[in-house]
Parts: C-alpha cells; sequence; structure tokens
C-alpha cells in the first residue's frame, strides 16, 4: 500500500510519482492533491494491471478528467475505487467499465466496492452515474454515492429521479449527504422518490444508510420525513442506519425490518403523530419517546457511528479546496 499526499507542499510530485514507479507490486495506492494528480494520472506505472484499490482525494483539477479515464483503462484489476463525482464522472465511469470488460473477454469488471463523494459537477444530473451503476459493474457489493449538485436551479430541488439499473449482488448502500454547504435539504417527496427507486434496484440489500444532511447555512432547518419507506424495505436488510432526517411514530411502527435486524440513529428529528417537533424537556415526552423506540425489534442507537467499509476521506471545504499551495497546476483534456 502507498498513500502520497501533496496538497500541503511537503512532498514534490516528481518524487512522489517516482516513488510509485518503485513499486511495481502495488495493491492500494491512495492520491491526494493536484500536482499530483495531474501528474500521476497521466502518468504510466508497472503497479496499474495488479492494482486492487485506488482512492482519489478532494483536491483535484477539472482538467484531469480524461486523465482519469486512460488511466482507470490500464487498472484492469481495480476491486475498490473511491473519487470524488467531480472527477469520476458518467464519461469517465463509462469508459473505464468498457476498458475493464474488453480485458476479461467480455466478463463483468472485477470492481465491487465504488464510493463517489463530493459534487456531482455544474448543474449535472446528480443521479447520471449512480443510475447507470448496475449495467457498468455487475460485480458491485458495496455503493456509496452523494447526489449533490452544484449550479442554476439546485435551490428548487430534484425534478427527476431516473430508474436505477438492478444491482444484484449490492449488500451495503450508503446514500448521502443530501444537503450540505448552501445545498438545501433534500424535500420529504424527493426522499420518497428516491429511496423507493434505490430499494427496487437492490432486493438483496443487507446494509442500508441514508445521510439527509444539514445545511452548514441555516440554523434550524426541517429535514425530510420517512414517509412509508419503512414499510418497504427489503426482507434481506439487516442493518439500517438513518442520519438527518425526520422520524413520526407510524413510520416506526409499520417497518418492515427483521426481527434480528438492527437500527443505528444520528441527529435525527422526533416528530410525534402531527408532524410537529415535541419538547423532550419534559418526562412526558421522554416516555413517549422511548414507547416509540420499542417499535423496533433489536434497537440500538449509536452517536456517531461511522461506516468503515471503504476508506472516506476528509471532507474538505471545497473553497479551501481551491486555495491549496499547488493550485497552480494546469490541467486539461486535451490529450
Amino acid at each position: 500500500e502507498l498513500g502520497v499526499d501533496t496538497s500541503d507542499g511537503a512532498l514534490s510530485a516528481e518524487l512522489a510519482s517516482a516513488a510509485i514507479k518503485s513499486f511495481p507490486n502495488l495493491r492500494a495506492l491512495s492520491l491526494d492533491g493536484k500536482q499530483i494528480l495531474a501528474r500521476t494520472l497521466r502518468t504510466r506505472y508497472p503497479c496499474q494491471s495488479k492494482l486492487k484499490t485506488l482512492v482519489v482525494g478532494r483536491s483535484v483539477l477539472a482538467g484531469v478528467k480524461g486523465a482519469l479515464a486512460s488511466f482507470l483503462g490500464s487498472c484492469t484489476s481495480l476491486e475498490t475505487l473511491c473519487a470524488p463525482a467531480e472527477l469520476a464522472t458518467f464519461e469517465v465511469l463509462e469508459a473505464a467499465a468498457t476498458a475493464w470488460k474488453e480485458a476479461r473477454g467480455g466478463a463483468a469488471p472485477l470492481l465491487a466496492h465504488l464510493k463517489l463523494y463530493g459534487y456531482a459537477g455544474y448543474n449535472n444530473d446528480p443521479f447520471a452515474s449512480p443510475a447507470a451503476a448496475g449495467s457498468w459493474f455487475g460485480n458491485l457489493e458495496t455503493f456509496a454515492f452523494t447526489p449533490r449538485s452544484y449550479g442554476p436551479g439546485v435551490e428548487e430541488g430534484w425534478t427527476h429521479v431516473p430508474t436505477f439499473t438492478k444491482m444484484n449482488r449490492l449488500k451495503s448502500l450508503h446514500v448521502g449527504p443530501l444537503s450540505q454547504g448552501w445545498v438545501p435539504c433534500i424535500s420529504t417527496t424527493a426522499l420518497g422518490q428516491l429511496l423507493p427507486q434505490l430499494l427496487a434496484a437492490a432486493p438483496n440489500l443487507e446494509h442500508l444508510w441514508v445521510q439527509g444532511g444539514r445545511p452548514s447555512n441555516a440554523e434550524d432547518v426541517e429535514l425530510p420525513r420517512l414517509a412509508d419507506t419503512l414499510a418497504t424495505l427489503p426482507p434481506s436488510l439487516k442493518k439500517l442506519e438513518l442520519m438527518d432526517v425526520a422520524i413520526q411514530p407510524q413510520n416506526l411502527v409499520t417497518h418492515s425490518l427483521a426481527k434480528e435486524g438492527s437500527v443505528f440513529l444520528r441527529n435525527c428529528d422526533w416528530l410525534d403523530g402531527n408532524g410537529e417537533q415535541p419538547d423532550y424537556d419534559s418526562g412526558e415526552d421522554d416516555a413517549r419517546r422511548e414507547r416509540i423506540l420499542q417499535h423496533f425489534s433489536g434497537f440500538e442507537t449509536a452517536w456517531g457511528v461511522t461506516i468503515n467499509v471503504l476508506p472516506w476521506p476528509t471532507d474538505k471545504d471545497d473553497d479551501d479546496a481551491e486555495d491549496d499551495d499547488d493550485s497552480d497546476v494546469a490541467g486539461d483534456d486535451s490529450d
């Protein structure tokens, strides 16, 4: 394994690239920093055909999208990919999937774990890549994505949620955060459209984590409600994690999680039967809350729970990323 980070200027891109060339048997490679990405993704290394894991950090240049597509095409043994959505775009992932399939004589690519984070791009369809992932990667077992985008129209919310391609092998799904920074909270209606589509595409899902998210520029926000989603969970589901969503008593009464399943909650708003936020300072409300929780079989409350299925880089502020001290590196897709 080798991890390289040039974002603080402590390591030159030339030295980092030389180090990668020196290890032809690398199985896991983690890269962060605009200089190393601009240099590395345009270079060929002996380890590429043997790489099992590739992690690309948040400090990226949009101009290296084409370079990433070419780089991934040579990583025919890749099983785990973690990359920012603004770099691993629909076109990049589609090209990689095509190259990997050809290298395997038409068989599905080996990729089993995919994590896309950050913003999907300026005014792009945030669901384009997630909706197509099942058709590209037939062996996908773990999938995490953040359908956030920025640009005109975002404030009005999503207008369309596509049909997701079947992911029959998928066991673990993490969707979100659906809101962060200045991106407003997803509406209850939009969440009610998204989750059923996702669950229908993953009939053998065992672990679902829904992370609503909260915008940082608002102190008091109305979180999306789960509505009837919990009544339609797949029978295979064993673990449910909910974060930054609003939960009502009827959601818990009608849930369909298996009896031996576990539920983890973090930063959720508890609403009464009328959809109002109760005052939990009183003993009566605390008792009512406890009665609500008892509707879950094997219920557990885990504050600060994290998922460690795949590496997850530090969520840097996008403005800070633009100000990295190697931000003077230029890149384009002309090659």
